[in-house]
């Protein structure tokens, strides 16, 4: 008994197109090609894409720029077409059977200058930083009273840029990045002693002679 297995030739291999299937993300490349993706991959990722960064109390979105963030369209874009290309025939034609079954998923390819992302964080630190206030003095009536001072915070950058850099991929990805907030100590804690001191000057008596 003898049998023979055909294999069909795969009509995008001819064609140069991207084979169906095939993403970045939620960037749909099939019948696409290479410069065709590269172009769609930019506009999504480095153009469209946002990415919102929260540190629990405050958030501001920034387009991936801001965090010196950026996927590489054309070395994406190649990645994605060497989907069903460039093997021998079985290997080719296995990938096109998956990718038509349950979609190819392709990992970007990514960069991040950290001079970037650290001028971007430090640009948009006072939008998410909260002032110290020191403890002061006030007038209740004939009476003087202690507004407690207040801690404030603002970006820790170290830890902040440590979370970006151990992976750039989830944050782009995502959307997202957790800001790691570093607090920030008010100078004046404690007036009572100031308070004791003007209450004495405020309980003397003043006496007003005429002439």
């Amino acid at each position: 008994i003898s049998c023979s297995i055909i294999i069909l030739p795969n009509p995008y291999q001819a064609s140069g197109l991207i084979i169906p299937g095939v993403r970045v993300g939620d960037v749909k490349l099939s019948g696409m090609t290479v410069d065709e993706a590269a172009v769609a991959l930019h506009a999504s990722w480095n153009l469209e894409t946002r990415i919102t960064l929260s540190n629990g109390e405050q958030s501001i979105v920034v387009p991936p720029a801001d965090l010196g963030l950026a996927l590489d369209p054309v070395l994406t874009a190649q990645r994605a077409h060497a989907i069903g290309h460039g093997g021998n025939m079985f290997d080719e034609a296995g990938q096109l059977a998956v990718s038509l079954a349950q979609g190819w998923q392709v990992i970007p390819v990514l960069s991040l200058d950290q001079n970037a992302a650290r001028a971007g964080l430090e640009a948009l630190s006072p939008q998410m930083s909260l002032p110290a206030r020191d403890a002061a003095l006030r007038l209740e009536g004939d009476r003087l009273a202690a507004t407690p001072a207040e801690i404030g915070y603002t970006i820790n950058l170290e830890q902040t840029l440590a979370v970006l850099t151990a992976d750039p991929e989830r944050v782009l990805v995502q959307g997202r990045l957790e800001v790691i907030p570093m607090p920030v100590l008010p100078q004046v804690t404690d007036v009572s002693p100031a308070i004791t001191q003007a209450q004495a000057l405020l309980d003397i008596p003043v006496s007003v002679q005429g002439y």
